[in-house]
């Protein structure tokens, strides 16, 4: 199965997603390189990658309005390329740029180690409405 990449495209169409569907958290692409650390061969490393930023805009979930995370663009294209490998419907989703509300939940929820669980209003939203 060829390898699926996040094009700048998908991450666009991820946040106008997030932001459209009146969730509590907005999202925003950071350009910065910003800091993280990666392990490496059992060695912890200072890597640099832009980053989508996500933030509480209304208080829920046991988070306090403003709270933000930052998830670096590397962290992002990993879980999509695990969900890839393991689901083929969503494979072809992300190459085609048609990634729904539930696959935009996973890929967070995935590259934030389970910790931000979007909730997303419209489960059955379509990219071509965009």
């Amino acid at each position: 199965m060829p390898k699926n990449h996040m094009t700048a495209d998908t991450l666009q169409r991820m946040i106008d997603v997030i932001n459209e569907q009146r969730t509590w958290i907005m999202a925003r692409f950071n350009p910065k390189q910003i800091p993280y650390l990666r392990l490496i061969d059992g060695n912890i490393t200072a890597a640099y990658s832009p980053s989508l930023e996500l933030k509480v805009t209304v208080a829920q979930c046991g988070y306090s309005k403003r709270q933000m995370w930052t998830i670096p663009l590397f962290r992002l294209e990993m879980s999509v390329r695990k969900l890839s490998a393991d689901d083929r419907a969503f494979a072809r989703r992300v190459k085609e740029n048609a990634m729904t509300t539930s696959d935009i939940e996973r890929v967070i929820l995935d590259a934030t180690y389970g910790v931000v669980n979007l909730e997303l209003e419209d489960n059955t939203y379509n990219p071509n409405q965009l």
